[in-house]
């Protein structure tokens, strides 16, 4: 039967370890499952941004080119090619040599101007010079009269999109202007289908390589939709970045990323198949340990089995070293069990007397502070009575503290007990208190103090409730009974404390120290009881013991 049992218990156990075992592993199954793939989107997003920002370096770089080498043209023929035409009128043909030389290498997407002050055009050469109004150009320059060189995007006649650089020339008020088709400019190196937008303040565009959030007929930018590094549109996912080329003309490039459906609908197979995996193997993996770790502590049942029966002394297992150090553990307990037994016979003798002295060491320590703090007080006030609770004191702790008789007789236990209440007296000054004993029970042996809980019980719950405390304590025969009753007119038990300590449920020290004076009554009177009620004004507590023999 009983290895039938151990087998049941066997196997109950090595399923609960493989569940276990299959939980967890699952849980990290899938915990890394779903970190692989963010992994992976970390990964592509990655690689998306750093094509991104390749090309966006390539094309700012190219603009960068574009606009060192227009305002670097202009300051060359500015420098005295220009100056040289303003003053005489003449060299015209001279100029647009120079023009032409210099400008070759923008292609012919180009014009160039040179316009006075006021607006009026001085010279002018190139394929688009009829696609401006010369008021337009007034008007740009009167609003910048005090810059040497800027850039302004345009629309021009035709609606094609031109940037112009504008350079002052020196010591005159007349600005040379040159002109560059957006169609024109084309960088080079764009790899990864990078699209890009040159717009100014106003989200006016100069050139671009893409129509997506171009709208309009004067083709103004979305800026406000394309100005996150990660953003949905029409359904789409987008990466876009914004870098700064001028004070007033700014770079967006984007491209658009995975296709939104068929990276969720990847991710989630991908999750799937690596969780499938994983938990294939977690639950290879938790049957391989439950099988290996039940077979091991069967052979630990079955040797304490044997240690239970009586047929062994010892368990002797060879299994890996966490189990033999448990079966080495298991033989130390089972040493050290023999040697307690050995000596439970001795402490037993003894555990009667130690339990006496224990018990009657329930002093309760709050009093002896009190009443030195009152010998203190009264030492200034009223020597002789601090002389008077001095002796009482004496007494009392003499009393308390003398283990050569273990029991007293009840006369001169009362007398201490008389002794313990002038005390308290002292302290409370309206406590009142009476002690009745008859003849016949003077000389009866009790243990010392007994009673001292059952007034410490009544001195402590009283006093919360009223002040003018009265406790009577009656040690009478009835019949061939003997009654040990302490009474006071304080707040009584409530049903709720009475049944506690008729189940021996205590809440605190006091009512843990009657079953101690209870324990330590049947050491002389194995019969006694004690009871515990309510009385009309106030509790009772009292102590029935059977007086035949003791009598």
């Amino acid at each position: 039967m009983g290895g039938v049992e151990s087998m049941t218990n066997k196997q109950t156990f090595r399923g609960e370890i493989v569940r276990e075992i299959r939980k967890r592993l699952s849980i990290q199954a899938i915990m890394v499952s779903f970190l692989l793939f963010i992994m992976l989107l970390v990964f592509l997003f990655s690689i998306q941004f750093y094509q991104l920002n390749k090309e966006t370096t390539t094309i700012v770089s190219d603009f960068s080119n574009l606009k060192s080498d227009a305002f670097t043209m202009l300051d060359s023929l500015n420098e005295s090619t220009v100056p040289n035409y303003l003053a005489t009128g003449e060299n015209e043909r001279y100029l647009y040599q120079q023009f032409y030389e210099k400008a070759s290498s923008f292609g012919d997407q180009s014009a160039y101007f040179v316009m006075n002050a006021k607006g009026k055009t001085l010279f002018q050469a190139g394929n688009h010079v009829e696609a401006f109004s010369s008021y337009f150009l007034k008007v740009v320059l009167m609003n910048n009269q005090k810059r040497h060189h800027f850039l302004k995007v345009v629309q021009g006649k035709n609606s094609q999109r031109y940037l112009l650089f504008f350079s002052r020339v020196p010591q005159s008020e007349n600005y040379a202007i040159f002109v560059m088709n957006g169609s024109g400019f084309s960088p080079v190196g764009l790899q990864y289908g990078t699209q890009f937008v040159i717009a100014d303040n106003f989200d006016n565009v100069y050139a671009k390589n893409t129509q997506s959030f171009v709208k309009g007929t004067i083709e103004k930018i979305e800026s406000q939709i394309i100005a996150k590094q990660l953003f949905f549109f029409d359904g789409k996912l987008y990466l876009a970045k914004n870098v700064l080329l001028d004070a007033n003309l700014s770079l967006y490039t984007f491209v658009q990323s995975f296709p939104l459906s068929v990276l969720l609908l990847f991710g989630l197979l991908s999750v799937v198949l690596v969780t499938i995996l994983l938990l294939l193997q977690a639950n290879h993996l938790a049957k391989a340990i439950g099988d290996k770790t039940t077979r091991e502590i069967g052979l630990l049942v079955n040797e304490t089995s044997k240690i239970r029966d009586g047929e062994k002394k010892r368990l002797s297992v060879q299994t890996n070293e966490e189990f033999q150090y448990l079966a080495e553990s298991i033989n130390m307990m089972v040493d050290r069990l023999d040697e307690m037994r050995l000596q439970q016979l001795t402490l037993e003798k003894q555990t009667t007397i130690f339990e006496r002295k224990m018990l009657e060491a329930q002093f309760n320590p709050h009093f002896l502070y009190n009443t030195l703090e009152n010998i203190r007080i009264m030492i200034q006030i009223d020597p002789p009575l601090a002389d008077k609770l001095i002796l009482s004191l004496n007494r009392v702790l003499r009393y308390s503290i003398d283990y050569k008789q273990a029991e007293t007789t009840l006369e001169s236990d009362l007398e201490i007990i008389d002794e313990f209440l002038k005390v308290n007296a002292v302290r409370f000054e309206k406590l009142r208190y009476q002690i009745h004993i008859a003849s016949c029970l003077k000389q009866i042996s009790v243990p010392r103090l007994f009673l001292l809980p059952l007034i410490e019980n009544s001195l402590k719950y009283g006093m919360k409730k009223r002040s003018d405390l009265t406790i009577t304590i009656n040690c009478y025969c009835h019949g061939d009974q003997l009654i040990f009753s302490v009474e006071d007119n304080g707040p009584g038990f409530t049903k709720e404390t009475i049944a506690n300590l008729t189940k021996k449920k205590y809440k605190d020290q006091t009512h843990h120290g009657l079953e101690n004076s209870l324990r330590r009554l049947r050491l002389f009177f194995p019969e006694a009881k004690l009871t515990i009620e309510s009385v009309e004004e106030g509790s009772k507590v009292r102590f029935t013991v059977m007086g035949e023999k003791n009598v």
